[in-house]
């Protein structure tokens, strides 16, 4: 349990930092954390908002959950895009090729190609000389 808290704490202290690096497991265990908050703020605010027209408290408790539901998704989102570069650099790649990857990974078409690659690339193990 002690591992999940540091899991997250590290995530959360790594939020902005692209230049670092991750291992495999770090990268999969974080973004697995990582999403248990951004799960269970969507769940209580779904059961809140059911009651929001019958109680004053429900429609209070809705508020408060879907803030923390933007809260949760925005550190998610912005903790998995710089956790995904730290995992291309521990492979060795550069990071103007992570950054084309992750661009292309977002274009519909050619996105499900490129997600393939990059899922390839993400559970290659560290790379053993890096030189930066």
């Amino acid at each position: 349990m002690r591992d999940i808290f540091e899991l997250y704490k590290r995530f959360v202290r790594n939020l902005l930092n692209i230049n670092g690096i991750s291992s495999r497991r770090e990268y999969w265990m974080s973004l697995l954390v990582a999403f248990q908050p951004v799960l269970f703020s969507s769940l209580l605010f779904i059961l809140t908002a059911k009651f929001y027209e019958e109680f004053l408290i429900s429609r209070v408790l809705s508020a408060i959950f879907l803030t923390c539901f933007i809260l949760n998704s925005a550190i998610y989102t912005i903790g998995s895009t710089t956790i995904f570069f730290r995992r291309m650099n521990d492979i060795g790649s550069k990071k103007i090729f992570s950054l084309i990857l992750f661009v292309l990974g977002k274009i519909p078409p050619i996105g499900i190609f490129v997600s393939f690659y990059t899922l390839y690339l993400l559970i290659k193990p560290s790379s053993k000389n890096l030189d930066y």
